[in-house]
């Protein structure tokens, strides 16, 4: 994923730098329907992943692995990317791409 804009970047205490580039992003996308999720769905799967290291659920890491999947497998599709990434998809189509390919577990 380090090919991406910082809007697919999910963050784990990042520096002012990102998160003031990060609000440029949010800010021009905001009202459009063309933000960008995927940094915020990678910061689920995150959750999930420690969740499933810290307390030994078993679940909760796999759910957080499916989720990381699903995220790269639509992305290297191409087909549902927003605007920020290059493609016209809208925030809702490539949020609902990844939950339908997450719940495959593909």
């Amino acid at each position: 994923m380090k090919n991406y804009k910082i809007a697919v970047l999910p963050g784990d205490g990042v520096g002012p730098e990102v998160i003031n580039e990060g609000l440029k992003v949010i800010r021009a996308a905001l009202g459009k329907g063309i933000g960008n999720p995927v940094a915020a769905i990678l910061s689920a799967a995150m959750m999930f992943e420690w969740l499933g290291e810290k307390c030994g659920d078993e679940e909760a890491s796999a759910a957080g692995k499916k989720i990381r999947r699903a995220v790269e497998s639509i992305l290297a599709e191409g087909k549902y990317r927003t605007p920020d990434l290059g493609g016209k998809s809208r925030t809702r189509e490539l949020g609902d791409a990844i939950a339908q390919r997450a719940a495959q577990g593909i």
